[in-house]
């Protein structure tokens, strides 16, 4: 990977996590750990680039530029990922009070891309641009499970297995004997492993070459009365239709048939 376009994508992080407030140039630098004239460079590459501007309350601080917006705009334009997801999602979170999330896989971890909580539902922590471990959640393990094998290896190898909870996996073998068990019911659970409280149950979506290309799930806190395996069953065949919506040519994709 290139550096400088490593650094960059740093920064822009940095500064998107600051929210409003946003970083002055010594702020950044001491956080990224590099010299002045190195990130001044960087920055106001960035900054001629419009994906960062200085903050109109305070012209000491930068802020992600309007160029930042455009770009994630055009990628949420240009498929009908979410919208498809969110037709089919929506209503079974409010039918059953949860909260919808739609991810994506990014290398080893799942970035969210969209969130929906339903009038009645509890607060999920996870927010749109935060990521987690794949193997710590449901929309991850999900989407492991139907990814290549070559993908699949080179992840498994960069997982040390010592994050998340007490409730979270903590072995190569583990994980994969969760993964084979989604590959047969066709979805994936997260019990507590991702936040203490919460249980979430998620399956992939696919496109019409039959790749796994996202992952939806439902999420609420842990209650004693919920059937898990009637929850997952749902999520996977709402996963379904969105990905026959998107030219999935298959009856279904896991192995239970």
């Amino acid at each position: 990977m290139n550096n400088t376009v490593h650094k960059a994508y740093e920064i822009l992080n940095l500064i998107g996590d600051s929210k409003e407030r946003g970083l002055s140039l010594t702020e950044i630098c001491t956080l990224m750990k590099m010299p002045k004239s190195s990130v001044f460079d960087l920055v106001k590459s960035l900054y001629d680039l419009n994906l960062l501007s200085l903050n109109p309350y305070n012209e000491r601080k930068y802020i992600l530029g309007i160029a930042t917006f455009e770009l994630g705009q055009k990628f949420t334009s240009e498929k009908r990922l979410v919208s498809t997801c969110e037709q089919y999602l929506v209503p079974i979170a409010d039918e059953l009070n949860q909260t919808a999330f739609i991810a994506m896989l990014n290398g080893e971890n799942i970035v969210y891309i969209y969130k929906y909580q339903s009038e009645n539902a509890t607060l999920a922590s996870c927010k749109v641009g935060s990521s987690h471990l794949a193997y710590t959640t449901a929309l991850g393990k999900s989407l492991l499970s139907y990814i290549d094998e070559e993908q699949l290896e080179l992840i498994l190898n960069k997982y040390t297995f010592d994050e998340g909870n007490m409730n979270s996996i903590h072995s190569r073998d583990e994980l994969l004997k969760q993964i084979e068990e989604c590959r047969k019911v066709g979805y994936a659970l997260d019990l507590q492993e991702n936040e203490i409280t919460r249980v979430c149950y998620g399956a992939p979506i696919f496109n019409a070459q039959e790749k796994p290309i996202a992952a939806i799930s439902i999420s609420d806190l842990k209650r004693s009365e919920v059937n898990y395996e009637s929850f997952g069953r749902i999520i996977r065949d709402c996963a379904l239709k969105i990905s026959r919506e998107l030219g999935y040519p298959n009856k279904q994709y896991w192995n239970n048939k």
